[in-house]
């Protein structure tokens, strides 16, 4: 069984948010072991400036890289990577699960990521030209490799 492990920047406030991201966890683990991590992000003062945001960035990059093992396979949620609709994603996705047994799918904060996780990534994924909060985009990502399971298992769930 493949290994998923969602890892997040920055508490989850919302209570309804965080049952949802935990019922899609919850759903995950019929398909894959899965698990979620949340980092603690780095905290910057009012006048942030991007030197301040960049040493805040690589000390984050520093924790995630810290947990990520040279044989995961690691998705980044940025906005400057690649997006799919979800069938594409889900031929994506299956192509993956086929070739490795452990991913890490990688929110960054609400600063981004830093450019060594942006070297470090297998695939960095972009889920809209939209912005969202970053637990929305957990939340999203969860749901779509939810969909993606189902797709592959020809389960009711994506019309």
């Amino acid at each position: 069984m493949n290994k998923i492990n969602f890892v997040i920047f920055g508490k989850i406030k919302e209570t309804s948010l965080k049952d949802l991201i935990n019922e899609y966890v919850k759903r995950l683990s019929k398909y894959a072991q899965t698990s979620l991590t949340i980092l603690d992000d780095e905290k910057i003062s009012d006048e942030n400036n991007q030197k301040m945001i960049d040493k805040a960035l690589q000390l984050e990059a520093n924790k995630a890289l810290k947990i990520i093992k040279d044989s995961d396979y690691l998705i980044i949620l940025d906005l400057h990577g690649k997006s799919f609709d979800t069938i594409k994603f889900t031929e994506k996705f299956k192509s993956i699960l086929d070739e490795n047994s452990s991913i890490v799918v990688l929110v960054g904060s609400s600063y981004g990521l830093d450019d060594s996780l942006r070297k470090r990534a297998n695939l960095a994924l972009k889920l809209s030209d939209m912005t969202f909060t970053h637990p929305i985009t957990l939340l999203l990502i969860l749901e779509q490799v939810f969909r993606s399971f189902k797709i592959l298992n020809n389960e009711t769930y994506h019309k």
